[in-house]
């Protein structure tokens, strides 16, 4: 599986502090709602967290 946050941070680096920010909060977004964890049994974290809230993620506060 390609490690995007390696290849943001050292292959592609941010050149100022927007374009880190930015590229930082797609790589979390991928992280937590696409990439599965063999520790979670191949869940992500949002599908853990929405099934131990009991919500589907779509509510809006």
């Amino acid at each position: 599986m390609k490690n995007r946050f390696y290849d943001h941070g050292y292959i592609n680096p941010a050149n100022d502090g927007l374009e880190l920010r930015v590229g930082l909060k797609s790589y979390f977004e991928w992280y937590n709602t696409t990439r599965p964890h063999s520790s979670l049994d191949n869940m992500t974290p949002d599908e853990i967290y929405y099934l131990t809230h009991g919500t589907d993620g779509l509510s809006v506060a």
